[in-house]
């Protein structure tokens, strides 16, 4: 007991809050390493295209956010038709197929700049119908009194994501011998 002045108060029991249902944490956790991933992979595809300038790197990078600006009202009605579990599904597979065909077809050797154009399109494409789909998720797998939690989980877990992929892109192009990228100019 605690006292307030000349009066005894009872501890108040702490209040519990009802877990999470597990679908909705694994597809949290799934999402998140997948944005992690995107990170990472923007991350790549940018030192990859500096390798053949810095108007090409900038080019490249625009290729991914331009399509995704450009569709992403048009993905966010998709997904509300189609149903967004199917639009995500669907982008997953396309960007698994892009990511191996582009692997494939570079190998050892440095990318053309057209194949990193197209496969920055492609992503940008693919991000404009997943994104809308994966933000209307978390009120499909809660329900509404844990809603406000989970919509936090998420945010944050995002913010995490994209401050941890681009230290995960570089550090996978250090590891693969990524030397090709920009020059980097010493000061005096």
């Amino acid at each position: 007991m605690r006292t307030i002045g000349t009066t005894r108060v009872p501890p108040v029991p702490p209040v519990r809050r009802p877990a999470l249902p597990r679908p909705y944490l694994l597809w949290l956790a799934g999402t998140r390493a997948s944005l992690a991933g995107d990170a990472a992979l923007t991350f790549a595809l940018g030192w990859a295209a500096s390798a053949h300038g810095g108007r090409t790197a900038a080019l490249v990078l625009t290729a991914i956010t331009l399509p995704r600006t450009v569709l992403l009202l048009l993905g966010g009605a998709v997904g509300d038709r189609a149903g967004a579990r199917r639009v995500m599904i669907a982008g997953d597979a396309v960007m698994l197929a892009a990511a191996l065909g582009l692997a494939a077809t570079s190998g050892a050797s440095a990318a053309p700049v057209w194949m990193l154009i197209a496969f920055a399109a492609v992503t940008g494409m693919v991000d404009a119908f997943y994104l809308p789909a994966t933000g209307s998720m978390p009120r499909r797998l809660v329900g509404p009194e844990q809603l406000p939690r989970a919509m936090a989980l998420q945010q944050a877990g995002s913010q995490v994501a994209a401050l941890l992929g681009a230290p995960i892109g570089a550090a996978l192009v250090a590891a693969a011998g990524g030397g090709g990228g920009g020059r980097v100019v010493a000061g005096p």
